[in-house]
């Protein structure tokens, strides 16, 4: 666990890592509700007969950016900014989905602060994350988040 008073003070952790997370269980009622919540209704995330017929594995998967969105609310088990207003979600960078997460999977979080840097706007922290798949060698998701707390 990471512990600074402002994401400012990240600077003095660039390199260090935090994590993993607890195991989070990728099941029917998380995929199917991220589907709905976001409209993408694609037949390998919901029909599970099409699915055990058309898919390596024969499960329906996870959609990737449903492990996208998990990042923000699981940050909370590795790092903790006790003051962090003013910070925004900057974005992503090279976000990579490097392996299919079937239906009830378990996949963990581990983070890395990879920079910290001041721009016109404030300070830009940038952390690598990785979403390791249990059972596989390689992870199920890796990119780079952006945060920016404002001058």
């Amino acid at each position: 666990m990471i512990e600074v008073d402002t994401l400012r003070d990240l600077r003095d952790h660039v390199g260090q890592s935090a994590g993993p997370t607890d195991w989070i269980n990728v099941d029917r009622e998380l995929i199917e509700g991220f589907g709905l919540a976001t409209r993408d209704l694609n037949w390998y995330h919901f029909d599970h007969e099409r699915a055990s017929r058309e898919l390596p594995g024969g499960k329906v998967i996870a959609h990737g950016l449903l492990l996208l969105a998990l990042i923000p609310g699981l940050t909370p088990q590795l790092m903790r900014v006790r003051n962090h207003h003013s910070v925004l979600n900057y974005g992503f960078d090279r976000v990579r989905f490097t392996s299919v997460v079937p239906i009830d999977s378990r996949v963990r979080l581990a983070m890395k602060v990879k920079a910290a840097r001041e721009t016109s706007k404030g300070t830009l922290i940038e952390r690598e994350c990785v979403f390791e798949l249990e059972g596989s060698e390689r992870p199920a998701l890796v990119c780079d988040w952006l945060a920016v707390m404002l001058a």
